[in-house]
């Protein structure tokens, strides 16, 4: 192959896409164009014409680099034909022809010389089997043979992986060079990539590694450090670039302390949270699955060498496992005011008695269900009733103590009721309530105990679950029912409810939600509905 000037100048024009000129050899700017060509050789198409200009500038280039002798492939007759003193009946069947030839017998002659520096460097490899250097050399030369065929063997730019094999490999000289190096290899010194690698557990065990964002990276130039270690045919320069690498790799992990602040307030507040009757009163696989994020989180704030992501991930375990908690309240509906539980009160002959919380603001009736004209009972209230509820018109009561006026059960011990779409918890005032900034949510199938009969806040009916705690009612379990009349909507106290002054009006074959059995109001049997109550009749 050429030597070294020819290599450094050859390499040169492919980068610049130039052929290499003889003395007598045209540049590409003295060249002319296709279309000129055209004008001298009227036979020729333009499309062969530049076939014909890309197979000159290309062949002074990879001939040279071969070392292939131009004129045997038609440099001379071509600088003939560019300079206008060819055939004028010249063809384009006769340049494709022409050129397929010449290109065939280039990849042969090419493919010939590597073969013979292949063979030679095989026989070299046999000699020295461990030597990574002649393998490599062996591997590229066959990719630079495999790369050559009739269309790129004069395209210098496709050429250009192969040429860069042929320079480095395919020359005496290389041949001279991978010889020598392997008779007589260099001593490589690897001892401060193995420092390198022995401090690995170290910086393992430091922040900057275990919360870095790029740690991979770290890992990634260890395994390779290691891999050169393992070598022993490595270089002193692969042992040298191992070593920046990974100190490189070392120097870019970025990470920072562990926070633990939200996994100790987590733990803290576990004391509060066994004591809440969503834990006691939970089922026994949801309080093991609280037990155990506890533990785990336990854990991880005595462990100094504990990452961000494994604390962050012990913060969400404990946290769902919190809130999947589903232990039911002792008395009162919903899951965040717990009440106090009820105390016997001292028992006389007449009656038994207990202290019960009432839950919503209640009226008081007669024993014949009719409502006395009494101010309501307000809610949050201790009221001492009979132990026992008792039933009047298909509606449980409980007994005020000492006096014939009566409560109904459902203010005081709440209807167990099935949630059927998740729900927001509202307020009072109609408002979304929140934990954390979240609002909180009351998922589908839960099973809630309300109070009372549903209220207006803000345009929808809406059940108590506990103090200053609604839910929506369309939210819960019911009946759907189709109506056979248009129907008015009445509130609890028989009156039509009017939408602007105008009476609300069911129409029709409209199917509607009901909810709890039938009551009595106002001498009518009444289904309560989402917004109010509608007459039994004129369901079908």
């Amino acid at each position: 192959m050429g030597d070294a000037a020819r290599v450094i100048r050859t390499r040169a024009l492919v980068l610049a896409q130039l052929a290499i000129p003889k003395d007598d050899q045209r540049t590409v700017q003295e060249q002319p164009t296709a279309a000129e060509l055209v004008k001298t050789y009227p036979k020729l198409t333009e499309e062969s014409a530049q076939k014909l200009l890309d197979y000159y500038n290309n062949l002074g280039t990879v001939t040279a680099i071969l070392d292939l002798d131009a004129t045997s492939y038609g440099s001379g007759w071509l600088e003939q034909v560019l300079q206008g003193q060819g055939s004028a009946f010249l063809t384009d069947a006769f340049v494709n022809k022409m050129i397929k030839t010449k290109t065939g017998n280039m990849v042969t002659a090419a493919k010939d010389k590597i073969d013979d520096q292949i063979k030679k460097l095989t026989d070299l490899a046999s000699q020295y089997p461990d030597n990574q250097e002649i393998k490599d050399a062996i591997a590229k030369l066959n990719a630079a043979k495999d790369s050559m065929n009739e269309d790129s063997v004069t395209n210098a730019a496709a050429m250009k992986d192969a040429i860069d094999a042929l320079n480095k490999y395919g020359s005496k000289d290389a041949y001279k060079k991978l010889e020598d190096a392997a008779k007589h290899p260099a001593v490589v010194d690897k001892d401060g990539l193995k420092s390198a690698v022995a401090e690995a557990d170290t910086v393992k065990g430091d922040s900057k590694y275990y919360n870095a964002k790029n740690k991979d990276d770290y890992d990634k130039a260890l395994a390779a450090a290691q891999k050169v270690i393992d070598n022993p045919a490595a270089t002193q320069q692969e042992v040298d670039d191992a070593k920046k690498a990974l100190a490189d790799a070392k120097t870019a992990l970025n990470g920072s302390a562990t926070d633990k602040d939200a996994l100790q307030k987590d733990v803290d507040d576990s004391r509060f949270t066994k004591t809440n009757d969503k834990y006691y009163n939970a089922s026994q696989d949801k309080k093991q699955a609280y037990d155990k994020a506890l533990a785990q989180a336990e854990k991880l704030l005595n462990d100094k060498t504990a990452s961000q992501k494994a604390v962050d991930d012990a913060v969400a375990n404990l946290e769902k496992a919190k809130a999947e908690l589903n232990g039911e309240p002792n008395f009162i509906g919903g899951d965040y005011t717990p009440s106090e539980p009820s105390t016997p009160s001292i028992e006389t002959p007449a009656e038994k008695t207990t202290e019960k919380i009432l839950m919503h603001a209640a009226y008081l009736y007669d024993n014949k269900g009719i409502k006395i004209d009494k101010p309501t009972v307000k809610s949050y209230v201790t009221v001492v009733v009979a132990e026992n509820p008792v039933t009047i018109n298909g509606i449980k009561y409980y007994k005020v103590a000492g006096k014939d006026e009566y409560i109904k059960a459902g203010n005081i011990d709440g209807t167990l009721r099935v949630i059927t779409h998740n729900s927001y918890i509202y307020n009072n005032k109609g408002k979304a309530t929140r934990n954390k900034g979240i609002k909180r949510l009351v998922k589908k199938t839960r099973i809630v105990r309300t109070y009372g009969a549903p209220i207006n806040i803000k345009g929808h009916m809406m059940y108590r679950i506990g103090k200053n705690r609604y839910i929506k009612a369309r939210n819960f379990e019911g009946t759907l029912r189709r109506l056979s009349h248009n129907s008015f909507v009445y509130d609890e106290n028989g009156k039509a409810t009017r939408n602007k002054g105008i009476r609300r009006l069911l129409k029709k074959s409209r199917v509607v939600r009901t909810f709890d059995a039938p009551v009595k109001i106002n001498g009518h049997m009444m289904y309560r509905v989402d917004n109010g109550y509608v007459k039994v009749k004129n369901f079908k």
